[in-house]
Formats: structure tokens, C-alpha cells, sequence
């Protein structure tokens, strides 16, 4: 019974050697599922609602335009940028756009007419960094990496530093110029 022992025995040492040496140290989860493409870009597709639907960029935000006026005259079916200058700005605020984030304006050109829209009235609105990219640029800038960003949090509506009269300017004189339509002339 002695050598059945010391062999038992010997067999756990060995089996418990084995297991300590086979012990990994733990690892550490990178978590690859969202490229963040700036810590404070938000991504706003500016395509209309059926294109963004039948495929957009992941965490991507759709802002269309056309939401954000209001019919004035139904006879005439006149539609004017939203008067209320405040609640565009609580709308977008919603959306994540914010003057301290970097706004990223995409569509099928860069040089679309609602991007250019958008960049207008943002600019108006006081956010100073916004760029604007082609979707498939966007795409070929991160060629073999994962393409889903992170949703944008909403943020606090910011206030304005212009005077009402301004903004009251800026909806009745160049918005139809400059955000129903697209004069280039009269708005660059």
C-alpha cells in the first residue's frame, strides 16, 4: 500500500505541476465592434429617409431637410424653414449635434446639395466644425476596419449668441436661398 501511495502521490504533484504550468495569464478584451471615428464627430447622413433605410453607415444619424420646414400657406402648398429658431435647435440637439462636436455631413457626393445645405444652416447656427464626405470615401478611409460607429448621445440645446433679429433674418431673407433651394452665389 506504501508504493501505491507514493506513486498516487507522486501522479497529483505531477498532474497539479502540470495545471499550474499550463495556467494562462488572463487576457484582456479589446473591443473591436465600433470604430470611433473622432471622440467628438457625429455622423449625420443627409439623404433622404428611403435611402438612409435601405442602407446607411452604423451609428450614423439621418437628417433630411425637408423635416424641418413648415407649411404656411396650405392653398400654395408654401413650406419656409421652421421660424422657430430654438426648436431647430433642440431638434438637432436631440440628434447630437452640438457646437462642440465635430459634425460629419455624408452622402453620396461630398459636395451634395444637402450637405451643402446643412453646412449652411449649421454654420448660421454657430457650429464651426463640420466637413463633408462621401459615404463610399468614408468607407475607403477605413478599408479593413469595422465601419459601425457609436450613436451620438443627445446634448443640452446650446444658446445662441446671435440677436433674435438675426435669426429672425436668417429664416425670412436666406433660408429659401439658401435651404429650400441652393444658390450657390448667394450663400457660399
Amino acid at each position: 500500500m506504501g508504493r501505491f501511495f507514493k506513486t498516487s502521490l507522486a501522479l497529483l504533484f505531477f498532474s497539479l505541476g502540470l495545471l499550474a504550468a499550463c495556467q494562462q495569464k488572463p487576457t484582456k478584451v479589446i473591443d473591436e465592434s465600433a470604430h470611433v471615428y473622432e471622440k467628438k464627430a457625429v455622423l449625420i447622413d443627409t439623404r433622404n429617409p428611403f435611402l438612409y433605410e435601405s442602407f446607411h453607415i452604423e451609428g450614423s444619424q439621418n437628417l433630411w431637410w425637408e423635416d424641418f420646414l413648415v407649411l404656411t400657406n396650405p392653398k400654395k402648398k408654401t413650406r419656409v424653414l421652421d421660424p422657430d429658431i430654438l426648436q431647430t435647435v433642440e431638434r438637432l440637439a436631440s440628434k447630437g449635434i452640438h457646437p462642440d462636436k465635430t459634425i460629419v455631413l455624408l452622402n453620396d457626393k461630398a459636395d451634395a446639395v444637402e450637405n451643402k445645405k446643412w453646412k449652411w444652416l449649421l454654420s448660421y447656427l454657430e457650429i464651426s466644425h463640420i466637413e463633408m464626405k462621401s459615404i463610399s470615401d468614408l468607407k475607403k478611409s477605413l478599408k479593413g476596419q469595422n465601419s459601425r460607429f457609436a450613436v451620438a448621445e443627445p446634448q443640452k440645446p446650446w444658446k445662441l449668441l446671435t440677436s433674435e433679429d438675426f435669426q429672425k433674418d436668417l429664416v425670412t431673407k436666406k433660408a429659401k436661398d439658401c435651404f429650400l433651394q441652393w444658390k450657390p452665389k448667394d450663400c457660399l
